[in-house]
């Protein structure tokens, strides 16, 4: 997300016309940052009732602001290319309409601190806490996400359709923005009227005892996992 030279992270994960393809769409993806200055908090809190922060109403270009964010999970998490060929192929021919599989999920929340993370398939359970759930078999309820982004003031996961503790944590559901026009204007209230404000469990003190990561078999390929702990003051 971003630039180095401008305090991002990012990976060189594709060829140089798909890395650069993300530039396509910065524009829409600062105007969106712009938007939700606001509701920027730097001092790391975790609210287990899952409280929801209202967004603005202001307008915004979704389906650009989402197509950012998955090419870049492309990016950091290749093997997507194999498991979502058509999807690939849509987002390079830069088409109107992506072809999105129906299990497919982009969720987000509002990032709160000042660390910032981006990782491919790599995820993850609390064994135990106020997160922490278990199935009747005793199997904790984990998330294990495709691509993971968390970059103030956003956090991103794409998923899976089956992500039980995303949704007990109240993370907000993007999906929809992947079926809009880059250009086409919607209300940002109207899309996605509240978010929780979240952090990787690995960066908070509050979760980082409770929190045990996994990462993937051999077969979802390298796993990329950039970290900054410490973000410049003025992102």
């Amino acid at each position: 997300m971003g630039r180095a030279t401008e305090g991002g992270l990012y990976v060189y994960g594709l060829c140089e016309s798909c890395n650069n393809l993300g530039s396509r769409y910065e524009d829409a993806y600062k105007e969106l940052v712009e938007i939700l200055k606001p509701t920027r908090r730097r001092l790391l809190w975790v609210d287990y009732t899952a409280k929801q922060e209202d967004l603005p109403a202001a307008t915004f270009d979704p389906g650009s602001v989402a197509r950012a964010i998955v090419v870049g999970a492309f990016g950091i998490a290749p093997t997507l290319r194999d498991r979502f060929p058509d999807l690939a192929a849509s987002l390079v021919e830069q088409r109107d309409v992506l072809v999105v599989p129906d299990e497919l999920r982009l969720r987000l929340g509002l990032a709160r601190g000042t660390a910032a993370r981006i990782g491919g398939m790599t995820g993850g359970f609390f064994f135990e806490g106020p997160w922490s759930n278990h199935g009747p078999d005793g199997t904790p309820e984990s998330v294990m996400p495709f691509a993971e982004v968390f970059f103030p003031p956003l956090a991103w996961m794409l998923t899976d359709d089956r992500q039980p503790l995303l949704d007990r944590m109240g993370w907000g559901d993007a999906t929809q923005w992947l079926h809009s026009r880059p250009g086409q204007r919607e209300d940002l209230h109207s899309t996605v009227p509240t978010l929780p404000y979240v952090s990787h469990p690995s960066h908070n003190d509050l979760t980082r005892n409770y929190w045990i990561e996994m990462h993937p078999e051999a077969e979802a390929g390298i796993t990329e996992i950039v970290e900054c702990r410490e973000l410049p003051r003025r992102i």
